[in-house]
């Protein structure tokens, strides 16, 4: 039982703590699960090195509420999986509270959802102890792990509380030209007017946190801070053509504007590992492409053939670290091999794919890489996206068109 994952459920009516106990235990026996009936119980329970996998917590608690404790426990455990459980209407706290989340339901919800999302996190945590990952993850210079603009956001969303208008106007007062960035972004895909000067609050409110959040990183680890410079990197182009790509898919599909902002952040982030193993393995790096290149095969091939590792693997670490949700990991994680993902029918995995693909059949190299990343028909039948590819591929060629003619 000592490797059995361990499960806490936080919720401040006995009634629900007694039938979870009872239900779960009945379908998931081999699971440790502790119940708690408020959040200081729980961080007194980790504060005594209890191992924890995951804690599922109600929103609205007395004291302390369920987005309070995910602030405390994502600063002081960030390794631990967390998922709300939240019947509140005010979009305002989901939106903002809830940032320390990797996983959210909205209630009523059943049984089944519940240990989906638990099981989710368990694969995912599972897959993110790879000592070849942690150990490149060891070497990387502290303003690649803690980017400070993305640092400060971090602090604003997480650790004080409640977010208002003033903590943002704080934030974007102290990294102008990271707002700056962000808000040319939103104007590319036409969510704020082309003479805007949207403040970071509205951005949240077109963009969602997970692209605003992602939108900081890239700032500072391919910029460096400098918006001249973030502008004019060439792998950064791409990330934002590949992460266009994906909201305008979803916005095409009718897709729930959380799942858009999943598909788009996990596009932004989906190649930043690429640019952090060059940083620690250049060599072994430069080989890989050496290899992937002669032999025109997969980079992930290469990569692993090579170091031992993949830039998607790197690139889903880091996002685990960097408090981005589940669903956004797992896509990353698998963005190349999407057929391999534990939820099979993904649709945001699905966008972020296509995405990718489009990027490089459009993109300026598109001949050279196409025959190295033929189209997997196999997972398109799959996931049912196959009648919809045409379509999706035109929304592809016009995102790239009108990048080209900015």
């Amino acid at each position: 039982m000592a490797d059995a994952p361990s499960i806490i459920f936080v919720d401040d009516d006995p009634n629900v703590l007694s039938g979870l106990r009872r239900r779960v235990r009945a379908k998931r026996p081999n699971w440790r699960l502790q119940f708690c009936d408020n959040g200081e119980e729980v961080l007194n329970l980790l504060q005594s090195r209890h191992s924890v996998d995951v804690i599922v917590s109600d929103m609205r608690m007395p004291v302390m509420d369920g987005a309070e404790l995910f602030r405390k426990v994502s600063r002081l455990y960030p390794e631990i999986g967390r998922i709300l459980l939240s019947g509140y209407a005010d979009e305002h706290a989901n939106l903002l509270g809830t940032s320390a989340t990797h996983h959210f339901l909205m209630k009523p919800c059943d049984d089944q959802s519940i240990i989906n999302a638990i099981e989710r996190a368990l694969i995912l945590r599972s897959y993110l102890r790879d000592p070849y990952l942690l150990g490149v993850m060891s070497c990387l210079p502290g303003h690649y792990l803690w980017p400070t603009a993305f640092r400060n956001l971090q602090t604003t969303l997480y650790h004080e509380g409640p977010i208002s208008e003033e903590n943002l106007s704080h934030y974007a007062m102290d990294h102008r030209e990271c707002i700056t960035f962000i808000q040319r972004y939103a104007r590319r895909e036409g969510l704020i007017g082309e003479n805007s000067t949207a403040t970071l609050h509205h951005l949240f409110e077109v963009l969602g946190v997970e692209s605003v959040k992602a939108l900081a990183l890239l700032f500072e680890i391919y910029g460096n801070g400098d918006i001249t410079v973030a502008e004019n990197d060439p792998e950064l182009i791409r990330a934002l053509i590949m992460a266009e790509i994906a909201a305008r898919i979803g916005r095409h599909e009718n897709s729930e504007f959380e799942n858009i902002d999943a598909s788009r952040a996990a596009s932004l982030l989906a190649h930043i590992g690429s640019k952090l193993i060059e940083t620690v393995l250049p060599n072994q790096s430069m080989t890989a492409r050496h290899i992937a290149d002669k032999n025109q095969c997969d980079i992930i091939s290469a990569e692993i053939d090579v170091m031992g590792i993949s830039h998607a693997g790197l690139s889903a670490c880091m996002a685990a670290l960097w408090s981005f949700k589940h669903e956004i990991i797992e896509d990353i994680a698998f963005h190349h091999r999407p057929e391999s993902a534990p939820t099979g029918r993904s649709s945001t995995l699905a966008t972020v794919y296509a995405a990718q693909h489009f990027a490089r059949e459009y993109g300026r190299s598109g001949r050279l890489v196409k025959e190295k990343y033929p189209l997997s028909e196999r997972y398109l039948a799959t996931v049912g996206i196959g009648e919809k590819w045409t379509a999706w591929s035109n929304i592809a060629r016009e995102t790239v068109r009108l990048h080209e003619m900015r």
